[in-house]
C-alpha cells in the first residue's frame, strides 16, 4: 500500500498498486531496488530514465530517492520512494539515514 499527502487538503490517500503500476518507471526504479537491494538517489530522473516522469494529476517528477525497506535477516520486504525533493536536487545523507532507520523499525513491528 502507499500513502501519500495530499499537499492542498493535507489529507492522506491509500493507493494499493496494482500490476501495471510495476511497469512504469516509478515501478522500474522500485523492482530495481528490490532486486539489488542498493539506495538510489537520483537527482534527475529525467535524464537516469531518458525520459519525462509525470503521475496523472500531479507535477512532473524531478528527483527520487528509493530505498530497499529490510528485516532483521537483511532480506528486502519492501521498498520506500520519497520523491521530488523541494529545495534542492538531491537528498543528503543526513537525510536518509534517518528515515530509512525509521521506516526499517516501524515495518519489522507490524
Amino acid at each position: 500500500m502507499i500513502f501519500e499527502m495530499d499537499n492542498e487538503t493535507q489529507e492522506a490517500k491509500v493507493y494499493r498498486p496494482s500490476g501495471s503500476d510495476l511497469s512504469n518507471p516509478l515501478g522500474q526504479i522500485a523492482r530495481y531496488v528490490a532486486a539489488t537491494g542498493q539506495i538510489l538517489n537520483i537527482g534527475d530522473v529525467t535524464t537516469w530514465l531518458k525520459k519525462d516522469v509525470v503521475q496523472a494529476g500531479s507535477e512532473p517528477i524531478k528527483s527520487i530517492l528509493c530505498m530497499p525497506i529490510v528485516n532483521g535477516q537483511r532480506t528486502v520486504i519492501g521498498v520506500a520512494q520519497l520523491i521530488n525533493k523541494v529545495l534542492s536536487i538531491f537528498f543528503f545523507l543526513h537525510q536518509i539515514i534517518p528515515q530509512h532507520s525509521l521506516l526499517l523499525v516501524r515495518v519489522e513491528n507490524l
